[in-house]
């Protein structure tokens, strides 16, 4: 009776879940036994379970220690070995197809050593706390989002930190780690995240104070957030480290229009006037003239303003724009 019951609870606990599905989107099969069952919402998940999402799915699976994996459509991972307790834990994932993201839980806290990710060619240790691979057939691209992480394959180990990337190809090494935060921070800016690619740049900037790129952003995204002071700082880094960059002096006069201090913006207007020309830059000489002719027209120099108007409009201009320029014209007193 004894050898039974200790039998049955070694059988209970090998068959306990050890996570549970909490987002599912599109069509996402659990292969269990030989068999193919399709995944709910809250579904639990076993060991040996392997995870698939088909064209247009996504999954989110959490397991018993926090720990999050996400995969993308068209993707794999298996669930290799899961143990978490009180003093013993351990974790083996395997990911063979598509895209996956990793946010470490407890374990990698109390047992980094024993939380184990494979893919089809590299081994990844975890020393921080969130990262994403996309297995393809020529190559893996594993990135660290956040922390650090190192990834091995075939003799070779690589320290991969936060906001890097690294590639292994068949038979090859991992390579170099590139920093992947600057396409992020692009990213976040271009589709108007504007406190995401403000934090990314000034995390870049900290790390290289020496370029010009990192604090044009920095400002661009302070300017979003009417953080005028920081655009200001930012932009005069930017035309510190280079003394001719057209598009810096730009920015700052439009930071110094926005803070209504006229004459300085004047003064940088004025500058991106003299590094750019009708051919180069055009766009950026053109809003030059643009805001020349609105300062001056607020500062009741009509005929300056006039001046500079009429210059915007020689160019070949989309309707849009060109009826704006006309309606700053209109506002214009006109002469007695």
């Amino acid at each position: 009776m004894r050898i039974f019951l200790i039998i049955f609870l070694l059988f209970d606990f090998m068959c306990a879940s050890v996570a549970k599905i909490v987002l599912k989107e599109g069509v996402v099969n659990i292969i269990r036994d030989d068999k193919i069952i399709e995944a709910q919402k809250d579904m639990e998940l076993f060991v040996d379970d392997v995870v698939n999402s088909l064209e247009k799915s996504r999954v989110q699976i959490v397991f018993k220690d926090k720990t999050f994996v996400t995969l993308g459509k068209n993707s794999r991972f298996s669930i290799n070995d899961y143990l978490y307790e009180e003093k013993k834990a351990s974790m083996n994932l395997s990911f063979t197809k598509g895209f996956f993201q990793v946010a470490s839980g407890e374990i990698a806290k109390i047992a980094k050593e024993e939380f184990k990710l494979k893919t089809k060619t590299a081994t990844i240790g975890i020393r921080g706390t969130k990262l994403e691979g996309l297995i393809e057939k020529e190559r893996e691209t594993i990135s660290c989002l956040r922390g650090a992480i190192w990834v091995e394959a075939n003799g070779k180990k690589v320290a991969v930190n936060e906001g890097e990337t690294t590639i292994v190809k068949k038979n090859m090494p991992p390579s170099n780690p590139k920093n992947l935060l600057i396409k992020k921070g692009l990213e976040s800016f271009r589709a108007n995240k504007f406190d995401e690619a403000y934090e990314i740049f000034g995390k870049l900037k900290e790390a290289e104070n020496e370029n010009p790129i990192y604090y044009y952003y920095l400002g661009k995204s302070a300017f979003m957030l009417k953080k005028y002071d920081s655009a200001i700082e930012a932009f005069n880094s930017v035309v510190r480290l280079d003394i001719d960059n057209a598009k810096g002096h730009f920015e700052l006069g439009v930071v110094f229009y926005a803070v209504m201090e006229y004459g300085k913006s004047i003064d940088e207007f004025e500058k991106v006037l003299k590094l750019s020309n009708k051919d180069e830059l055009k766009e950026t000489y053109i809003l030059s003239l643009f805001w020349l002719g609105k300062i001056y027209s607020l500062e009741n120099d009509y005929k300056k303003a006039n001046g500079y108007f009429d210059l915007v409009l020689e160019f070949d201009l989309d309707n849009e724009f060109r009826s704006v320029v006309l309606g700053e014209i209109k506002k214009i007193p006109k002469e007695k």
